[in-house]
């Protein structure tokens, strides 16, 4: 009842704007109706990797990738509503790299409302992907938690902060080729403790899907059953 109140009292100190025309916001979002309509909507996703299937492919089938398993091992499932595109791609760079929080609450509670119309199981906890320490000092903040922070709210999953850590910096993965993309990977991750039996990780945007994979691997490896990935966008 308290958090109700309080949204409440931010609707009227604080309405919603949106963030992509500059309209007022609905359904509680910073985001007009238009406007999320227009979205880059990721409709027809493989349903194991969330890569964008091609025109004619079955509804609910995995992808050329997944079928030949040339998509990386270790998650169980991607959950994508968006693809990486105008506006989408301007949006999580306002956050990323511009520091905007507005625009990753928004892009989290979108996400978040698409997973609740899904009926699957909930995760126990969420992971957002860990930053290295030099790369968290020198942004100020970690995009994947603040994605998360919504998600937490909506899932009723608690974040897992200390359990993963970043071992190494280098070259960012959207720098890379993507040949090179799975060996930038290797040892980046460590897991100190016992991971949850339902995990889901949150990141940004999925590409080569090799970062994500390679700390489901690790998260596996200390305990998890089952890790799924929530990305707010997948590159088409």
């Amino acid at each position: 009842m308290v958090n109700r109140w309080l949204r409440r009292l931010e609707a009227l100190l604080l309405p919603h704007q949106c963030l992509v025309c500059g309209a007022g916001g609905e359904d509680g979002l910073d985001l007009c109706r238009g406007c999320g309509e227009d979205l880059p909507w990721n409709r027809r996703p493989c349903i194991r990797c969330a890569n964008l299937l091609p025109p004619g492919s079955p509804v609910n089938s995995e992808c050329g990738k997944c079928q030949s398993g040339e998509t990386p091992a270790g998650f169980d499932r991607i959950h994508a509503p968006l693809l990486y595109d105008f506006p989408v791609d301007r949006l999580i760079q306002s956050l990323k790299f511009d520091g905007r929080l507005p625009p990753g609450r928004m892009l989290g509670e979108l996400c978040a409302h698409t997973l609740l119309q899904e009926d699957r199981p909930r995760p126990d906890a969420l992971l957002p992907v860990p930053l290295h320490p030099t790369r968290w000092r020198e942004r100020g903040f970690n995009q994947a938690r603040e994605l998360a922070r919504p998600l937490s709210r909506a899932l009723n999953a608690p974040i897992l902060d200390g359990l993963a850590h970043r071992t190494k910096t280098g070259p960012a993965q959207a720098e890379l080729p993507l040949e090179k993309r799975r060996g930038n990977v290797r040892g980046l991750f460590e897991i100190r403790g016992k991971a949850p039996a339902h995990v889901a990780i949150v990141d940004d945007v999925v590409t080569s899907a090799s970062t994500v994979a390679e700390l489901a691997r690790c998260l596996k490896r200390a305990g998890a059953e089952r890790v799924e990935v929530i990305a707010i966008a997948r590159t088409p």
